[in-house]
């Protein structure tokens, strides 16, 4: 049985094969696709308080040596001004930089989600694969795909993805992880974990409320929505391998389309 592999993110990346991340933008459309993948995502200020999360939960041990808080009151306009940030350039060289309030929230949300009873326990396995790499050829299509699972834990047969919400309240959440791919994330790389490594995993999302009190939930994906998420992936592949045997991107409307008000706006009840 093949196991995940531990690498760098920058190994990662440079893996020529399908990721989630960018086949998600094919849920609006093709070109959409194809932008996601010729031009890489801008780091803004969400993703970075989202990485610096996963790390305060699962490499709390490394935060110091990943992570610098930017100082505050340095004017850069000045002579001492500029020295002093190149002091700090230099000292923090390598290491991620957040502002105060940012380190402060991802580590408050990554201590409510070690210390929260139902997610504890994932935690402080030592068997555990953290940030890990997987590699499979879908079957369906022949195209080569790649994962970054935050989680999973093959003896327990388990994988978990770390999430962060405004509201963790479920019919909230639920929306929310539709609409953002959570479940079809998480189907995307149960078929991978199944191809490469001959499990299938029990699916777990922990997600923290990005605003305190930082609220915790442990969420289990029910199997009809499971089933419909990894029924959407499949069609998204086969939609891929088609645009590529084509060569052809469009957009989401491609044809003329018929433009209607909001149903209220037209007497409907809903």
């Amino acid at each position: 049985m093949h196991r995940p592999l531990r690498q760098t993110y920058d190994d990662y990346n440079a893996i020529p094969a399908v990721n989630w991340s960018t086949l998600k933008e094919l849920r609006k459309s093709p070109l959409h696709y194809k932008y996601a993948l010729d031009f890489s995502q801008k780091e803004t200020p969400s993703l970075l308080l989202g990485r610096a999360v996963h790390a305060a939960i699962l490499e709390p041990e490394n935060w110091l040596g990943a992570f610098a808080v930017r100082p505050e009151g340095i004017d850069r306009r000045t002579k001492i001004g500029k020295e002093d940030f190149a002091k700090f350039e230099a000292e923090n060289q390598g290491k991620t930089v957040l502002t105060a309030e940012a380190n402060k929230t991802a580590w408050t949300i990554g201590t409510c989600v070690r210390e929260h009873p139902l997610s504890a326990h994932f935690f402080t396995r030592s068997d555990s694969f953290r940030e890990s790499t997987i590699l499979w050829t879908d079957e369906q299509t022949g195209l080569k795909c790649k994962g970054r699972l935050d989680l999973c834990n093959l003896d327990h047969r388990l994988l978990i993805e770390i999430k962060t919400a405004n509201s963790i309240g479920e019919r909230e959440f639920s929306l929310q992880a539709w609409k953002l791919g959570y479940f079809h994330q998480l189907a995307f790389y149960a078929a991978g974990l199944k191809t490469m490594c001959g499990v299938e995993p029990d699916l777990r999302i922990v997600a923290a409320e990005s605003n305190p009190p930082h609220d915790v939930a442990v969420f289990a994906p029910c199997l009809d929505t499971m089933y419909a998420a990894g029924e959407e992936v499949k069609d998204l592949l086969q939609k891929l391998l088609h645009c590529r045997d084509t060569g052809k991107w469009p957009g989401q409307h491609p044809n003329l389309t018929t433009l209607s008000a909001p149903r209220f706006a037209l007497g409907f009840d809903d």
